[in-house]
């Protein structure tokens, strides 16, 4: 891809035939550092628009008006928990809809309907999106209870080492620092450099993921 994004640009700066051409590369943002290692000139080349995440209000709209569409309800605290794990990124949307409408059992969706679509909607995140090595290593029992800890109150952006340590049993903190480096040497986490102690999610799919997969394991152990 990098290869061919290149000599296509070179070919058509050197061509002396008038060419109108724009090519829209839509991915995430260390898709295009990718290409750029394989290629550095195309740092010059791309022209980089940020697609912000929908709002909280364009998130709800949209659930609201595909369930509606096939005749099914949502109920006002049930849809603000799905928007919550949402995050604001389309790229979730559809399915996490596809995902509640295969776990309701009528047509009024419910929290359970929703907490178990979440749940499965985990895996195509898993599946699709992130390194193998993030979630093989969230595989230990240790890290899945801190990090249920760490997303208790849903997706977040950032959070703060002293704050987590006020819900840690002591186990827990013996392991917690060895948590936090694995995940900054996966690129998982960053620490953030505007707060004292402070992490960060560099990249928002780890953040929903972390709490997909919290809600996954406490649905598991419920039903257990």
């Amino acid at each position: 891809m990098a290869n061919w994004l290149k000599s296509t640009v070179d070919e058509l700066s050197l061509s002396q035939l008038k060419t109108h051409l724009c090519i829209l590369i839509v991915g995430l943002e260390e898709r295009r550092q990718t290409l750029i290692q394989h290629q550095e000139s195309l740092a010059r080349v791309f022209s980089v628009l940020n697609i912000e995440p929908w709002s909280r209000e364009e998130t709800a709209e949209f659930y609201q008006t595909t369930f509606a569409s096939a005749g099914t309800r949502i109920a006002t605290t049930d849809l603000e928990f799905l928007v919550n794990y949402t995050g604001g990124l389309p790229i979730f949307v559809h399915g996490l809809v596809d995902s509640v409408w295969r776990m309701a059992k009528t047509l009024e969706i419910d929290k359970d309907a929703v907490i178990r679509g979440v749940a499965d909607a985990t895996e195509i995140v898993e599946q699709k999106f992130l390194d193998q090595q993030v979630f093989n290593a969230i595989r230990s029992e240790k890290y899945r209870s801190i990090l249920k800890k760490v997303m208790s109150g849903g997706p977040i952006d950032r959070f703060r080492r002293s704050e987590v340590t006020k819900y840690l049993t002591k186990e827990e903190i013996k392991v917690f620092d060895n948590f936090l480096q694995r995940m900054k040497k996966l690129g998982a986490l960053t620490q953030d450099p505007t707060v004292r102690g402070g992490y960060q999610f560099p990249n928002r799919l780890y953040s929903l993921y972390f709490s997909f997969y919290s809600h996954k394991t406490s649905s598991q152990s419920h039903d257990n």
